[in-house]
This record gives structure tokens, C-alpha cells and sequence, in this order.
């Protein structure tokens, strides 16, 4: 179980993060499809997944997560968004959530340090679960234009 007030401080600091992940995909060479969209769209965008990165530490909502993320990725395949642009500006958020937690939240004891630890966790497989659905509704909206499977290569 994550403290409470751990998940406090990373909500406590969601302007902060979410002003952060912005400004990174607004101006990094891997998400030039959103150089041109508007900011406040594209903040309420990251809001909206940093909305369920709340829910998801405090409630632990896979279900409900898996279903959202599925549509985003369909979503996001119909508005034209090419999949390394919108994995890499997933990334970004990952990337940008726990570089505000290691700077905010210190740890005094080794016990905090062991809840500090479990939160990253917590929070690496919530960017990496985003990822994979996000990936998996992107794929299926695919398949869905083509009509069937695509062609199937393996690299693994």
C-alpha cells in the first residue's frame, strides 16, 4: 500500500508536472506532430492522464484503466497521430512524473525510502500499462481501416 502522503506530494505538484510534460512535448525533435497543437489542448490532454495516474494510485483501477486507454489509442490513430509520437510524448510524461518525485519527495527514514521505491514502481508500471494500451487501441484501429490483421513480423 502506498502512503498517502506520498501520493499526496505528487498531486500537490500537478501544475508543476503537468507544465513540465507540456513544454517537453510542445519542443522535443520525437513529438514534432504536436509542435503545432495548442497548448490548452494539449494540457488538458496530459491533465486527463494525469486525472487517472491519480486514480490508479489511489484505487488501483486496471479495469477501468485498460478501457480508456484502448479508446485513447483508437482515438489518437484516427486523428492522424503517427504511434512514435504519441509512445514518445507517453514517455515524456513518464519520464517527467518521476523527475518531479525525486526532486519533491525525500526520504527520512529507510522505511520512506522503501515507499519511495514502491511508488516509482508504481508509477513506471503505470506509464508502462498506459503504453501497452494505448498501443494495443492504436493497433486495433489499425486493423480495423485494413480490414483484418496486418502482416505480422516477429522481432522477439
Amino acid at each position: 500500500m502506498l502512503s498517502k502522503n506520498l501520493i499526496d506530494a505528487i498531486l500537490a505538484h500537478s501544475e508543476e508536472i503537468v507544465t513540465r510534460i507540456v513544454d517537453a512535448i510542445l519542443t522535443h525533435p520525437r513529438t514534432a506532430y504536436y509542435h503545432t497543437m495548442d497548448r490548452s489542448e494539449l494540457k488538458k490532454r496530459v491533465e486527463g492522464i494525469f486525472k487517472n495516474l491519480g486514480k490508479a494510485l489511489q484505487e488501483g483501477a486496471e479495469g477501468e484503466l485498460r478501457t480508456i486507454y484502448l479508446k485513447f489509442g483508437k482515438v489518437r490513430y484516427f486523428e492522424g497521430v503517427p504511434l512514435a509520437d504519441l509512445l514518445f510524448a507517453l514517455i515524456l510524461c513518464k519520464t517527467k512524473v518521476l523527475s518531479v518525485v525525486q526532486k519533491h519527495v525525500v526520504p527520512e527514514s529507510s522505511a520512506q525510502l522503501y515507499l519511495e521505491m514502491q511508488l516509482h514502481d508504481t508509477l513506471a508500471g503505470f506509464f508502462d500499462d498506459l503504453v501497452c494500451f494505448t498501443t494495443k487501441g492504436y493497433q486495433e484501429a489499425c486493423e480495423e481501416t485494413a480490414g483484418g490483421s496486418p502482416a505480422k513480423t516477429h522481432l522477439f
